[in-house]
């Protein structure tokens, strides 16, 4: 069973009905949750070109958006490998290249004063102007707080 079927079901059955809350403020209600899993999961799949099958590494932390990311990959068949966002750029470098990722969702972080920034340089090769483009106009939603990084040359 895709775990999927279940936000899908529960957007036809219940689109009103309060999905993602953080705190008591309601953030996406199942019909506009499940809107956003599938521009998502279209953009993967039409916009950025991922076959079922193909792994997307996920280096974020709980959120709205990560959950959105998580049906979304399930929804187009691919394989998440969730891991964790405060890894060392080395090791989650050593993870999204030892699964074969061919994308990888990462939490931007801003540094805090004096320290150096755990995702820069993680990835020293980014998606194209072009393929940018293309997925922000398939349905990646403008402003989440994740990069999507192509993973073809993990430093």
């Amino acid at each position: 069973m895709n775990l999927e079927l279940l936000l899908t079901s529960a957007a036809r059955s219940f689109p009103e009905w309060p999905a993602v809350s953080v705190g008591d403020r309601r953030i996406y209600d199942y019909a506009a949750y499940g809107s956003l899993c599938a521009r998502i999961a279209g953009a993967l799949s039409g916009g950025i070109g991922l076959r079922p099958g193909d792994r997307v590494a996920l280096a974020m932390s709980n959120n709205p958006e990560y959950l959105a990311i998580l049906f979304a990959i399930w929804r187009a068949g691919l394989v998440a490998v969730p891991a964790n966002a405060k890894l060392h750029p080395r090791e989650l470098a050593y993870i999204v290249s030892d699964c074969a990722a061919a994308v990888c969702f990462a939490a931007i972080t801003p540094p805090t004063p004096g320290t150096s920034s755990t995702t820069k340089g993680l990835f020293n090769t980014s998606l194209s102007r072009a393929e940018r483009s293309r997925a922000s106009t398939s349905g990646l939603p403008p402003g989440a707080e994740a990069a999507m990084r192509r993973t073809g040359c993990v430093g």
